[in-house]
């Protein structure tokens, strides 16, 4: 059945069979400490969260950000650094203008977990087709 349930059902069955085996400790009927030697599957608290909106999640974002006026810009800006990059939050808060270097393509950030810095190529928008759509 491991190769079909999820962790929650492994679980959900195991502490079954715990108690029936303890159950049978009592009564002298299986050796003592038989429950105790099933494992339970460890359930960690966030694990059916998704890991992040889907591209054509993103790509609509990008599309409704898509304007001219001054927060539709940088709404786009962020949820470019956030999903292209792999910034997390702390980091596009720090950003400043300085770090773009635009002779050279090229953006520096420091990672907000090692406190590295890097530098990376500034992306080119291949998701984007001549006329500005998405592709």
């Amino acid at each position: 059945m491991s190769q079909r349930w999820g962790r929650s059902s492994l679980r959900t069955s195991a502490k079954i069979l715990r108690s029936w085996f303890g159950y049978c400790e009592s009564r002298g009927w299986v050796r003592f400490g038989l429950s105790e030697a099933i494992l339970l599957p460890r359930i960690y608290r966030h694990e059916g969260l998704p890991l992040g909106p889907t591209w054509d999640a993103v790509g609509r974002m990008l599309i409704k950000t898509n304007g001219d006026d001054s927060a539709s810009i940088r709404d786009h800006a962020i949820i470019l650094l956030l999903s292209v990059y792999g910034l997390r939050s702390g980091e596009v808060r720090r950003l400043h203008l300085g770090d773009i270097d635009w002779p050279n393509d090229r953006i520096r950030f420091v990672r907000s977990k090692s406190k590295r810095k890097d530098v990376t190529p500034l992306v080119t928008r291949p998701w984007v087709d001549q006329d500005n759509q998405l592709k």
